[in-house]
């Protein structure tokens, strides 16, 4: 599975995830553009994949990645003290520049009261922000966007239940007296 395709399946998690207001895909990058072609960079070098926000005001970022992509701590300190691998010379690439910025960002939200994480799929999403399903037990019943989210969860989980609307018993709402 290519980055892209992770990509969508955490962004869906998220934006099915009861704890999350709002997630979006931030693109960063840079395209020729016009006639005559010109060089247009966009976003900001450093930007996670996804952004959003928790329920509670908290800002949230993730970047996702293949596994294996994701340099050890060992690895980027080595980079830092501009130290090659095993006696090589030490360039410093792109490649390692940008992911030098995404770790800075991810340490810097962090440290200032947001979530921010790298996530290899929908695991490492349930791993930072709970299981959905004990989440969605859990929120108010007059929560605007529950429907919405339990659809999108259900849509994502792949689970059919044997529920009156196709859904599990936990998806439907209690019965008015």
């Amino acid at each position: 599975m290519n980055e892209t395709d992770r990509q969508r399946d955490v962004l869906l998690c998220l934006q099915a995830h009861p704890m999350v207001a709002w997630a979006q895909r931030q693109n960063t990058g840079g395209a020729y553009l016009g006639d005559p072609p010109q060089y247009v960079k966009f976003g900001v070098e450093g930007d996670a994949d996804i952004t959003g926000q928790l329920r509670g005001g908290r800002r949230l970022e993730v970047e996702v990645k293949v596994p294996g992509e994701w340099p050890s701590e060992a690895t980027f300190e080595r980079w830092l003290r501009g130290e090659g691998y095993q006696r090589r010379p030490f360039k410093l690439t792109d490649d390692k520049r940008r992911l030098i910025a995404q770790r800075a960002k991810i340490q810097l939200v962090n440290e200032h009261g947001g979530l921010a994480f790298i996530a290899y799929g929908p695991e490492e999403v349930y791993a930072e922000l709970g299981d959905p399903v004990e989440a969605l037990r859990a929120s108010p019943r007059g929560d605007r966007g529950r429907a919405f989210r339990q659809a999108m969860l259900q849509a994502h989980l792949g689970r059919r239940g044997s529920g009156r609307r196709g859904g599990h018993r936990w998806m439907e709402e209690p019965k008015p007296k």
